[in-house]
């Protein structure tokens, strides 16, 4: 069980690398200090791999880091999957089953339940200094993903570390992936 599990996040991972391509916002922005890591989900990004408290076994680190994108994974309790390099976490997302049983606030308070103009909606209610959201539509190319919100590199924790959040929403305009990655780790587009 545990390595069908693991063979999921893994694939989970490195289809999502691909797919969010769309939803890739300007570089050059005003960078946003989160000094409370209020917009935040989960534990820090750049955060040491010891904080996460494992649900179950911790998943097999990748021995071919030219083929993922991250060292190992790991699933929290609240089913946050990390991405950890060198020890540190680059990356975390919410797939969509354990989007579905997430209890803890999103940014702007979007729930799973919001569509992609009910999100755009609360997203409007940030501050006028938070980072643009920019949507891309890749309705035209097929698949499950077609809609993506984005920031860009434009947030900094309260540990110094800049990042970027991506909300996906599906082909009925419904939120299925959460991701949030440090500056320089998001995979090129």
């Amino acid at each position: 069980m545990q390595k069908a599990t693991t063979t999921v996040i893994i694939l989970a991972f490195a289809c999502s690398s691909l797919l969010s391509g769309a939803a890739r916002a300007e570089e050059n922005c005003s960078v946003f200090d989160d000094r409370n890591d209020h917009y935040s989900f989960g534990l820090q990004l750049g955060s040491d791999v010891r904080k996460i408290t494992p649900s179950g076994n911790p998943f097999k680190c990748v021995e071919n880091t030219e083929t993922f994108d991250a060292d190992c994974f790991f699933t929290d309790n609240d089913g946050i999957v990390y991405g950890v390099i060198d020890q540190k976490i680059v990356r975390k997302e919410l797939v969509d089953r354990n989007l579905a049983h997430y209890d803890h606030p999103l940014v702007a308070g979007i729930t799973r339940s919001d569509s992609l103009e009910e999100a755009q909606r609360k997203l409007g209610l940030l501050p006028k200094d938070f980072p643009k959201w920019v949507l891309s539509d890749s309705s035209a190319g097929g698949g499950d993903w077609l809609y993506f919100l984005n920031t860009g590199p434009c947030l900094r924790g309260s540990n110094g570390t800049v990042w970027e959040y991506e909300l996906i929403f599906d082909r009925s305009k419904q939120l299925v992936f959460v991701r949030a990655s440090v500056e320089g780790y998001t995979p090129d587009y």
